[in-house]
């Protein structure tokens, strides 16, 4: 397996609107809509939360509740597609990008797509890293951003 170039980006915007632009733009969401068991890793706990609308719901329920939804692309190019719902009321949309020669130009291309479609400021583009291990080191490297 190659290796990979996540990039992310936080909005503050925790919205049904935000989610579906974003999903609908990226995500092939094909075998998604069709699974009924999803299951979301929230405080070291393994919830099930139905299906991918129930998902979303659970994560909008609650401005704290914590996890990450991962999705198989539909832009050629683009590896995965992740929506990880923040402890602190934000979303972390992100994306991830074969590694290649192109290498670091090529993931800030797609960020600065990424922050013009959803009009942001803060993002960041890391080496196969976790969406909540991004946004902790972005929140915790605001200047370098």
């Amino acid at each position: 397996m190659p290796p990979f170039i996540d990039i992310y980006i936080v909005t503050e915007d925790r919205s049904q609107a935000c989610i579906d632009k974003f999903l609908s733009t990226y995500a092939n969401l094909t075998t998604a809509k069709k699974r009924d068991n999803f299951f979301v890793l929230v405080d070291g706990e393994d919830v099930e939360t139905g299906t991918l609308a129930a998902t979303i719901e659970y994560g909008l329920a609650d401005a704290h509740r914590e996890f990450t939804v991962y999705f198989d692309s539909a832009v050629k190019g683009l590896e995965s597609v992740m929506l990880f719902f923040t402890p602190d009321g934000k979303l972390v949309l992100g994306l991830s990008i074969e590694y290649d020669e192109s290498g670091d130009e090529a993931a800030e291309q797609v960020l600065a797509m990424l922050k013009a479609d959803f009009n942001v400021s803060v993002g960041a583009i890391a080496h196969e890293t976790a969406p909540g291990d991004a946004y902790d080191w972005i929140s915790e490297n605001p200047e370098q951003i």
